[in-house]
């Protein structure tokens, strides 16, 4: 795993084309754990590619896309 490879909930959201209240959610479900998948770093949640690929199946990249 590399830098790239963790998101903030807003970076991942974007990506997936998704709200980030939907990854919020997700936290509250019990579907990922927390320190392994997602955690909260001062203010800001984060999330590994992973764990979104895992929840959300691989997205098609996109121009711009570093990963």
């Amino acid at each position: 795993m590399t830098i790239n490879d963790v998101l903030t909930f807003t970076e991942a959201a974007q990506r997936w084309g998704l709200d980030t209240s939907t990854l919020r959610k997700l936290v509250h479900s019990n579907r990922l754990t927390n320190g392994v998948d997602y955690r909260k770093s001062g203010g800001t949640w984060l999330i590994t590619r992973a764990a979104m690929e895992k929840v959300y199946k691989e997205r098609p990249l996109s121009c711009g896309d570093v990963f």
